[in-house]
């Protein structure tokens, strides 16, 4: 005889049981009796939990714990008259949910007609099965894991998750670096999962837009960089896009966290708006697509990244190197005018990579970390949002330059052309950030209409021959090949130039401050006379200075030669 207690059930049933009763204890020894007296009769009964799945079976009458008994079922069980429907000569229980009680009632919730003897064996499979009680989260097999191979790369996982309303936090998709010393098992993404998205309970999805969230997680050694995010609609709901990474890799994380913050505000949005117009399936598989660029980005930096000191022996600055000086003016006057974003162009690494060491002396520690070497025989494309970057020509005599990633990059770009020393550059800055939001638009509509790559982008007037009068690099320029190259004398003299332009740059922020009453209100004197009174009269030197100056302080360039209200926000921000 099957051997039941009251205490058996009360534990079996303690955690989350749907199996409600009316009066505990009265029931339950109702239950007892009638499956003592079923096991006399020679009727199976057992009694099982697995997987956080509660079943009981009787007669084969299977009872899941989503359920819940009303009091006519209630008694129609303990009298032994059970509610039922024959498949196969199986008996099975329909699912019955709070305040169910007719055929259309429980069509209605379970999803399927209950005369249907076929859909209802299917349904029941799939909830024995676990399908629709338990977590996600407690299966290994509950998301699609992936396996990437980036070696010299700092990022152990990328996980793909949402804040399911009913389990919490869910990983859709995780992507795992195996060329990482740094292993990164399910238990530890499930944990990261549940501090990323447990904090978004009860957010309101119509104000939450791209939020970066930034965790240390001592306790598992490591880091995690995570990007939460709603859909376009509130049905969306949130979710976060989290890179992790070893703790020991927390000072070159954070030496790139602004290039990886622009390279996923751009993947972002495209998450949003693939949300909208596709499944979660293809969602997913469209997202993997961007990992490789992403992931080899990092990698071509962490490769062949810039040194945190440069000496000069090393570039084209030195003694014994026979260059063209005013050749070497206008590559240094582009490069600064246009943030430190530069790209060079030539044949040979050593070559390209000369004239990359020379533009790096004008760069601090942090953007050199966000520059690269060129590499013999390698494939890099063109890479948005680096600061030094070089290119080698291919067997068509053309580099690997998409026009469209020019136009999405931060900064307007120069483009160095070593084997015709020809130097060209995008448009202003504040001309830039217009065609910029444009062409991030224009991407957007691409992938709501369904047509990634039909639309064309501009590629006339995008770039222009650098070639306006300064006087600043040239005095710069002259002055320093009057020192001696040992000692570490010309370095120096390097550092002191970029702090002059840092200074002259403060001087130009505090003088438009004063006339604006702190940007408060328009200015009211003419630009001429702003560069007359700052010694600012060539149009080069201007613009060198006010890129210093937009690096100083953001927002000083479009307030000082923009018009504010043809700014408008990125399009990641919709």
């Amino acid at each position: 005889m099957l051997d039941i207690t009251i205490d058996t059930f009360r534990k079996q049933y303690s955690r989350e049981s749907s199996l409600s009763f009316a009066s505990a204890t009265d029931d339950m020894e109702a239950l007892t009796e009638q499956l003592n007296a079923a096991t006399m009769k020679g009727k199976e009964s057992d009694l099982g939990c697995k997987n956080g799945l509660v079943r009981m079976s009787v007669n084969s009458v299977d009872i899941t714990k989503d359920q819940e008994i009303t009091g006519r079922e209630r008694k129609q069980l303990q009298s032994g008259q059970l509610p039922h429907h024959t498949v196969d000569s199986k008996e099975v229980l329909p699912c019955m949910s709070p305040g169910a009680s007719s055929a259309e009632d429980r069509e209605d919730n379970l999803g399927f007609d209950v005369q249907n003897p076929e859909s209802a064996r299917g349904r029941c499979s799939e909830m024995l099965a676990g399908d629709s009680v338990e977590s996600t989260m407690s299966h290994s097999t509950s998301y699609l894991s992936e396996i990437m191979f980036y070696e010299r790369n700092f990022i152990s996982a990328i996980m793909f998750g949402i804040w399911d309303n009913i389990i919490g936090p869910k990983i859709l998709s995780a992507w795992v670096n195996e060329a990482s010393n740094f292993c990164v098992s399910e238990a530890d993404l499930k944990y990261v999962a549940g501090r990323v998205l447990s904090g978004e309970l009860g957010r309101n999805t119509a104000e939450l837009q791209i939020e970066n969230k930034f965790c240390v997680l001592a306790e598992r050694r490591m880091i995690v960089d995570a990007y939460v995010f709603s859909g376009l609609r509130d049905e969306t709901g949130i979710h976060a896009v989290t890179l992790v990474m070893p703790f020991r890799e927390r000072r070159s994380f954070l030496g790139v966290h602004d290039l990886i913050n622009c390279w996923l505000q751009r993947i972002v949005g495209k998450l949003r708006i693939l949300l909208e117009v596709e499944c979660m399936d293809d969602v997913v598989k469209d997202f993997s697509l961007y990992i490789p660029d992403f992931m080899e980005m990092l990698s071509s930096i962490r490769l062949l990244g810039l040194q945190p000191k440069i000496s000069v022996k090393e570039t084209l600055l030195a003694a014994d190197q026979n260059i063209e000086v005013q050749f070497m003016r206008r590559v240094i006057a582009s490069h600064l005018q246009t943030f430190g974003c530069t790209v060079v162009v030539g044949q040979t690494p050593q070559t390209v990579n000369a004239m990359i060491s020379t533009l790096g002396l004008f760069l601090t520690q942090e953007e050199r970390q966000c520059s690269r070497y060129a590499l013999n025989d390698s494939s890099w494309p063109y890479y948005p949002n680096l600061f030094v970057q070089g290119l080698l020509v291919e067997r068509q005599g053309e580099a690997n330059i998409s026009t469209r990633e020019i136009l999405c990059s931060k900064y307007p770009t120069t483009i160095v052309d070593l084997i015709t020393s020809e130097v060209r550059q995008t448009q202003a800055y504040h001309e830039h950030i217009l065609r910029r939001n444009d062409t991030l638009a224009q991407e957007m509509h691409c992938i709501w209409a369904g047509k990634l790559e039909d639309e064309m982008y501009p590629t006339m007037g995008v770039f222009q021959t650098a070639d306006l009068s300064d006087t600043l690099v040239h005095t710069f320029l002259y002055e320093l090949f009057q020192l001696d190259s040992s000692a570490g004398t010309r370095e120096s003299y390097i550092e002191h130039f970029m702090r002059l332009l840092c200074r002259k740059a403060l001087a130009l922020i505090k003088y438009v401050e004063s006339h604006t009453n702190f940007g408060r209100d328009p200015l009211k004197i003419s630009l001429r006379k702003l560069k007359h009174d700052l010694d600012l009269s060539q149009e080069g030197d201007f613009r060198t200075v006010i890129a210093q100056a937009e690096k100083l302080k953001p927002g000083f360039y479009c307030f000082l030669l923009g018009n504010n209200r043809l700014f408008a926000e990125p399009v990641y921000d919709i």
